[in-house]
């Protein structure tokens, strides 16, 4: 945790460099740059404010000094969260910077931000990603970081938002041929129709929603 900041910078730096090329390898580092920011959103979900903030004080750290060896390259407020470039810069690279970069953000330890920010980069990696090797792990780590946040929705009552995010989680590893995620987080929206099933007022026998839920869990889990 404490390199959360300079692998942050390294990577931004690596992705300004290669976004706008067109050769595998240059793609192959853009994606693995949009993998640890990736990382960096899980990471920043396990920190505390006052740890998050310290994370900001370190990019601004370091921002400084670039700035410094590169006669001001860009600048960065750390208040905003957000870089802006200072030269003149290729549109494209400052255009992706703009939009992409976890430095166009504000950065902080809020769970759903920052597992929503990680599926986000994960799923661009992914369609920028020519290795096999590195699909897989890709494809690992979303499928952890959905069960995650998912996990989070419960956790805080929030059983509609589970409901809709294993749906859509379901949806996008089937249609990227990763059976066996699919196969768990239906298996968790099962599990999330019988729980809701059971915590339902009880009635003498089940209500039409209880016996609908019941039939949904049964014909997920099984």
């Amino acid at each position: 945790k404490g390199a959360v900041a300079d692998a942050l910078i390294k990577a931004v730096n690596a992705f300004d460099r290669c976004v706008a090329g067109q050769s595998r390898e240059e793609q192959e580092i853009v994606s693995e740059a949009m993998e640890v920011w990736a990382d960096v959103h899980v990471a920043l979900a396990a920190l505390t404010h006052e740890q998050v903030l310290k994370v900001r004080a370190d990019i601004n750290d370091i921002l400084e000094q670039e700035r410094f060896l590169s006669s001001g390259a860009f600048q960065f407020d750390v208040s905003a969260g957000g870089a802006v470039d200072s030269d003149v810069a290729n549109d494209a690279t400052k255009k992706a910077r703009n939009d992409m970069t976890p430095l166009s953000h504000p950065l902080s330890p809020d769970i759903e931000d920052n597992c929503n920010h990680a599926m986000r980069y994960l799923i661009r990696s992914l369609q920028v990603c020519n290795a096999s090797g590195r699909r897989t792990d890709i494809t690992q780590k979303l499928a952890s970081v959905y069960t995650q946040l998912g996990a989070h929705y419960i956790t805080m009552g929030r059983f509609t938002r589970a409901h809709q995010h294993y749906q859509q989680g379901t949806q996008l590893f089937q249609s990227i041929g990763d059976e066996q995620s699919a196969a768990s987080l239906t298996f968790k929206l099962g599990r999330l129709f019988a729980a809701r099933a059971h915590a339902a007022p009880m009635a003498p026998g089940l209500s039409p929603d209880q016996l609908g839920d019941l039939l949904k869990a049964r014909s997920l889990v099984l």
